[in-house]
């Protein structure tokens, strides 16, 4: 499997840059556009994951996983900051959103930045130092919800916590997500970051979406990015499984009843693979996934969705809940390399 990761990392610049994993986007409105999408994304996702995962890794494997690791670091530079900050942006910094696309990208007006999600996931992914970790905290603190700058789009109950924004611009109004959220904290635990106040904004604003089963019952309004029942449950478990915050403690028998619940009815194998894997984390011993050969496995999950854009981000709730569902503004993207880390973290954790 690891052979295989790295066979699919590029080798040499063109569409894609050398390091990158190729991963394709997908309109699902009129006109239907299909095409490859330079981002760093998955390829940071992809990266981070090997990272967790090498503890656990023979010494062959190790190797392997060293030398897609390592030719994957020259190519975060062109989604950072050209002021030297350390911010990353999902596309390549200065050349648009949406590469491909019909007109968006040719709108100037529509660029969203450097996102909080891309900055944490991009800096574990090349292990910063404590120096540029903390530079970007800094930021993340100066644009988080407050009273000078409040999201909207949001639940009523959420809207005054002064939790993490999605976005990095000072310009953008604060934004949640729940998967963004997940990826923030976990990464401020992670790095030992000192925390503050709005450390335990966020700890407290996803004890509360636990509370509520917002994961369950409205997983596209509090996660537009993510969208997905099964993906939440798998961010979700990532974080509760490795770090010991009480808060989260009352809710964690109810998240893995709801993943058992998920397992049993769903028919994706990647959804069967991400939620194994969530409740291995969890201290559970799922039945183990049926795994057909790469190639079947390749055919099978080549659509798998993983991650998702929509026209809904920092709208007003009324306005959210019409982009949320507008066809046309909804971008699947796909990334087989990442298929196959996700699946090599379950074979891992199960053996572990």
């Amino acid at each position: 499997m690891l052979r295989d990761i790295a066979a699919a990392q590029v080798s040499t610049d063109g569409e894609f840059y050398a390091g990158t994993f190729p991963s394709s986007r997908e309109c699902r409105g009129i006109p239907h556009n299909y095409s490859s999408d330079n981002n760093i994304f998955f390829t940071a996702i992809s990266v981070f994951t090997l990272r967790n995962l090498m503890p656990k890794l023979n010494a062959t494997d190790k190797i392997i996983a060293t030398r897609i690791i390592d030719s994957a670091q020259k190519a975060f530079a062109y989604y950072a900051d050209k002021g030297g900050l350390p911010f990353y942006s999902f596309w390549p910094t200065g050349e648009g959103i949406l590469p491909h696309s019909y007109f968006i990208n040719k709108i100037k007006l529509i660029d969203m930045g450097q996102d909080a999600d891309d900055a944490v996931m991009s800096l574990m992914a090349i292990d910063a130092d404590d120096s540029t970790r903390s530079a970007l905290k800094k930021r993340m603190l100066q644009v988080n919800n407050n009273n000078r700058k409040k999201t909207n789009s949001t639940y009523r109950r959420y809207r005054n916590i002064p939790a993490y924004s999605t976005w990095l611009g000072y310009k953008m109004k604060p934004d949640f997500d729940l998967g963004v959220h997940c990826n923030i904290l976990y990464f401020m635990l992670d790095t030992k970051l000192p925390l503050v106040k709005q450390d335990s904004a966020t700890i407290q604003l996803i004890a509360q979406i636990l509370q509520h089963r917002d994961y369950k019952k409205s997983p596209l309004f509090v996660s537009p990015y993510y969208a997905r029942t099964p993906v939440l449950e798998y961010h979700l478990a990532r974080l509760i499984g490795k770090f010991d915050i009480k808060e989260w403690q009352p809710f964690k028998a109810r998240l893995v009843a709801d993943i058992q619940a998920d397992i049993k009815k769903t028919y994706s194998l990647m959804d069967r693979v991400i939620l194994s894997t969530s409740l291995l984390r969890l201290g559970e011993k799922p039945a183990p996934v049926d795994i057909p050969s790469v190639q079947q496995f390749e055919e099978t999950t080549a659509r798998f969705v993983f991650f998702q854009a929509r026209a809904a981000f920092s709208y007003p709730t009324v306005l959210k809940q019409i982009f949320l569902h507008w066809s046309y503004m909804t971008y699947y993207f796909y990334c087989p390399a990442y298929n196959k880390v996700l699946l090599l973290e379950y074979l891992v954790e199960k053996n572990k």
